[in-house]
């Protein structure tokens, strides 16, 4: 699956409210890349000048991107009690900080005007800005997960998974520990993980989360395509904290793949 940009997002998230007690602080002067790319929508109040409503959204859009983006830097409980400091010196200063952004989307759901922006945010100015306001860094978790997704291609099952190997990669590079026990070792099905009790299910997968769901890919048409074939793909994803069993998050998730046979097209759509 192409498109992880959601669940990105919730992991974001996660460092906030998966964390075991145990955390490194990060060093002083982290090596971070100069920009990070993010998209994010804004929405205004439809008027009768078309143009300025578009213009208030596209600043909106503008916000939410810088604020995705000190969400990395700032905890939650910093967010929400210094939201004048961080709104009168960081958000309120866009231009600043979008070094571009493009218009993926734009269009009226009355009574708004929304539009869907890609913004590349200097992610190193916002660090040191930060670091000025003397905004507590968030702390980095080291939760461990486990994965079990269970993937079928054209309704056969798939020997190993491309969805969960992509999202177990997602998750290591956001700082996850991944348990070396697999929850199909002692779980007959994904059912079972879910009527559990909170203590066996952490006691048996040594982990504070674990991520499960369904992936599927189906042939879709090979007409018109000029030799190529097209494969659509489902994906289902549950993020569940094994501590007391809530459900962190959901995500479902379709996309399509293009290539010259059916192996690849359906890997492509996955």
């Amino acid at each position: 699956m192409s498109n992880f940009f959601l669940l990105i997002s919730f992991i974001a998230l996660l460092g906030g409210c998966a964390t075991t007690g145990q955390t490194q602080k990060p060093s002083a002067k982290p090596q971070k890349p100069q920009v990070e790319i993010v998209e994010a929508e804004g929405l205004a109040p439809l008027s009768d000048d078309l143009i300025k409503s578009r213009e208030i959204a596209i600043s909106d859009a503008q916000k939410r991107a810088v604020e995705l983006v000190v969400g990395v830097y700032v905890s939650a409980e910093n967010f929400v009690s210094k939201a004048k400091l961080i709104e009168d010196n960081i958000t309120g200063e866009t231009e600043g900080y979008i070094e571009k952004y493009d218009i993926l989307k734009e269009w009226q759901e009355d009574p708004f005007y929304k539009v869907r922006i890609k913004a590349r945010v200097r992610k190193e100015d916002l660090s040191k800005k930060i670091e000025e306001l003397n905004l507590a860094p968030k702390e980095q978790t080291t939760a461990t997960v486990s994965f079990w997704i269970k993937e079928k291609i054209d309704g056969q099952p798939s020997e190993t998974s491309v969805v969960e190997k992509e999202i177990m990669q997602i998750f290591t590079d956001a700082g996850f520990t991944v348990s070396d026990r697999k929850p199909q070792e002692y779980y007959k099905d994904i059912q079972n993980i879910l009527d559990e009790t909170p203590e066996n299910l952490e006691s048996n997968l040594k982990s504070d989360i674990v991520v499960i769901g369904d992936a599927s890919s189906n042939f879709n048409t090979d007409k018109g395509l000029g030799g190529f074939i097209s494969y659509r793909a489902i994906v289902s994803l549950k993020v569940i904290k094994n501590l007391n069993k809530d459900i962190i998050t959901t995500l479902q998730e379709t996309a399509g793949g293009v290539d010259l046979n059916k192996e690849l097209a359906a890997k492509a759509s996955l």
